[in-house]
């Protein structure tokens, strides 16, 4: 039997606390990449809509959240190592 689960009862597999937690860590990084992007875009959508682009503008803000991309990137790979490290045995 894997070391992430214990037994409580015959059918039943109780998932280790401190796994979970590290999923849920892991998780929430990987929505904050998708809210990075999906913002910007939105942010992009809503000029085109209203017809209010001034280039300059969405181009520093599409700029700045592709530079934020990497650090949380970077955040969620050294959760996920140590993830891996901690659970793989």
């Amino acid at each position: 039997m894997p070391a992430a689960c214990s037994r409580r009862g015959r059918d039943s597999v109780q998932p280790d606390p401190e796994l979970l937690e590290d999923a849920r860590s892991i998780r929430e990084g990987l929505w904050r990449m998708a809210r990075l992007a999906q913002d910007a875009a939105e942010t992009l959508d809503a000029g085109i809509e209203n017809e209010n682009l001034d280039g300059l503008a969405e181009a520093v803000e599409m700029r700045e959240a592709l530079e934020r991309l990497p650090v949380v990137g970077l955040e969620v790979r050294e959760m996920l190592d140590a993830y891996q490290d901690k659970h793989a045995r």
